[in-house]
């Protein structure tokens, strides 16, 4: 049975390890810089053993705050168990407690499990034209901090 927990403890040790199994070279040290500056940290225990986080950003865009899903894994051995989707649930209910009602992430264009899950949470794929369209030059922001490639898909949904 998976909990999902507060992740502020979690030694960077053990956000490295799931990370080590998950990521490719450069989105973990991506992921490392990003583990310092979350305002929020949500880990999955397996027999109290870390083994998924996201992390998650609230963010200013002109006059909108926002959440940033900024990064999530789940070692391979724990996944198609939908542990990503509880780990997106729980961040959708703290974003949502804490006054926000847009919520952002991005993905690689081949990651295709992470897609259907983030679809099945009803999130859209959406233009980054269309988020200048909405927040104008602040959008930069949330360019700069979900990292975003050419390879990327930008996900929303409102809440």
């Amino acid at each position: 049975m998976v909990s999902i927990r507060d992740g502020q403890d979690l030694e960077f040790s053990e956000f490295e390890r799931i990370s080590g199994t998950s990521l490719n070279m450069l989105y973990r040290n991506l992921a490392s810089n990003s583990f310092k500056i979350a305002d929020k940290r949500l880990v999955a225990y397996e027999k109290n053993e870390p083994v998924g986080y996201l992390l998650l950003k609230n963010m200013e865009l002109g006059d909108s705050s926002i959440g940033l899903l900024m990064w999530g894994a789940v070692m391979p051995e724990f996944r198609r168990k939908h542990i990503g989707s509880e780990l997106v649930e729980n961040a959708l209910a703290y974003f949502k407690a804490n006054g926000i009602r847009e919520v952002y992430s991005a993905t690689t264009k081949d990651n295709i499990p992470s897609i259907k899950m983030f679809k099945r949470n009803n999130f859209e794929i959406i233009s980054f034209n269309e988020i200048l369209s909405k927040h104008g030059l602040t959008a930069i922001k949330l360019y700069i901090n979900a990292f975003l490639f050419p390879n990327k898909f930008i996900l929303r949904k409102l809440i």
